[in-house]
């Protein structure tokens, strides 16, 4: 039987800054109008305009995974590098800031959760009570954690290993 949507997650290869990576995506034309309509509750949204796409490869001996829709555009254009507060996380590490850096600032993922709560509220499926207890758990406190970094390194026979978390 044919089934709607069942080649709705398509991956391709994709070249990036002299490499490839593989892009995994929803393709939302895969589904019918009346469908996506369904999953909008009747709002006026556009399903085809949330371009969510996986990244994921080895690139230069490093495994890269990105959750992001303009990835091949920023990709090794210095982004992290010159952000602030990856500078600040990167001094703060020391002698420890090494092979093997793993950093997360937390804005992103709450903007994205707020943009898909707002939407749930818009559909009546959150509360004001709900709400409330979001914005303090979500928003206050996750909020409150700006960014964590942790690396290792191996200098002198000794692994070094060290992690900051940096809570505003």
């Amino acid at each position: 039987s044919d089934i709607e949507g069942k080649d709705a997650i398509r991956r391709e290869e994709v070249e990036v800054d002299g490499g490839v990576l593989y892009k995994a995506y929803i393709d939302w034309e895969a589904f019918s109008e009346e469908t996506r309509q369904g999953w909008t509750l009747g709002l006026a949204l556009d399903m085809t305009d949330f371009n969510i796409e996986l990244y994921y490869g080895v690139f230069d001996d490093v495994l890269l995974v990105a959750l992001a829709p303009d990835f091949v555009e920023t990709f090794a254009k210095g982004s992290l590098s010159d952000d602030p507060d990856y500078k600040d996380g990167v001094a703060k590490l020391g002698d420890s800031y090494g092979y093997n850096v793993t950093y997360f600032n937390s804005e992103p993922l709450i903007n994205f959760f707020n943009t898909y709560i707002g939407f749930a509220r818009l559909g009546g499926f959150v509360t004001d009570s709900d709400m409330d207890e979001y914005n303090l758990y979500v928003n206050e406190f996750f909020g409150s954690f700006k960014y964590l970094i942790a690396s290792k390194a191996y200098a002198d026979g000794e692994l070094l290993s060290d992690m900051y978390l940096k809570v505003e």
